[in-house]
């Protein structure tokens, strides 16, 4: 599959959850379909708020990776949140999907709109098994990529057909 077929994907998430995060991508890599885009992927001399906003701007799914230490982090919050939020509200096709990591003030923050994972938003550290939970995000993930996927193809061949 080109680069330019697959379905972007953004995590947002604070760094004392990076172990976290590490854990998703294993989880999503296999699936080829999707690029996936973090902070860590920014080269040396980048500027910073240019490449993420620019990240933000091609982005078809957001995934928040929720605790209290991203609902209190400025950037997260006011930056990437904000941003992706923005975007929403311009292009209803976009997907913003919130990851409830740990307990947290999840229900008060402005994502809390949203269809949050697991299942039914309990915390992954809630699960007996973590990877339980890991799966059940990934899957999750991996439907939306394959709805949006699919409803380019159908745009696409539309496009084609006139």
């Amino acid at each position: 599959m080109e680069i330019e077929d697959k379905i972007k994907v953004f995590i947002s998430y604070s760094h004392a959850n990076k172990a976290e995060k590490d854990r998703i991508l294993k989880y999503l890599e296999p699936n080829t379909d999707m690029l996936v885009w973090y902070d860590k992927e920014l080269l040396a001399g980048d500027q910073f708020d240019d490449v993420i906003s620019a990240k933000i701007d091609e982005s078809d799914i957001f995934i928040f990776l929720i605790t209290q230490d991203f609902l209190t982090s400025k950037y997260c919050t006011e930056i990437e949140v904000s941003k992706a939020l923005a975007r929403k509200g311009e292009d209803d096709e976009l997907r913003i999907i919130p990851v409830i990591l740990d307990y947290c003030t999840f229900k008060k923050s402005k994502l809390s709109k949203y269809n949050a994972v697991p299942d039914d938003a309990h915390p992954v550290f809630s699960y007996d098994n973590h990877n339980k939970a890991y799966l059940e995000i990934a899957n999750a993930i991996e439907e939306v990529v394959a709805y949006i996927k699919d409803k380019k193809k159908i745009t696409t061949s539309c496009l084609h057909s006139k």
